[in-house]
Parts: structure tokens; C-alpha cells; sequence
């Protein structure tokens, strides 16, 4: 995890969640990625909900 956490820091300026919603895909744009107890998170806005399955 680290390395991977490592290699987000330091070779990608911009990161990017694709998803599918309603049948249409979508692309957005999110912040620095942060650790916590060994778990990548990724910065998101407070408007929308984002998780993972």
C-alpha cells in the first residue's frame, strides 16, 4: 500500500473516479490523495456521494 501510496504522490498531479450512474459513465476529477491506518482516501466534495463496493 505504501509504494502504491507513494507512487500517487509523487507521478500524478490530477487523479481521476470513473463511474457509471444512470447508465451513463462519468469522469471527475479529485484532490491529493491522503493514508489513513494503511487505507488510500481520495479528497471529495461534500455535495455529491461517492463510495466504493
Amino acid at each position: 500500500m505504501n509504494e502504491t501510496f507513494k507512487f500517487l504522490k509523487e507521478n500524478t498531479q490530477v487523479n481521476y473516479l470513473s463511474t457509471i450512474s444512470d447508465g451513463k459513465p462519468s469522469c471527475r476529477p479529485f484532490g491529493d490523495p491522503i493514508m489513513v491506518n494503511n487505507k488510500i482516501y481520495v479528497i471529495t466534495n461534500k455535495h455529491k456521494m461517492y463510495q466504493s463496493k
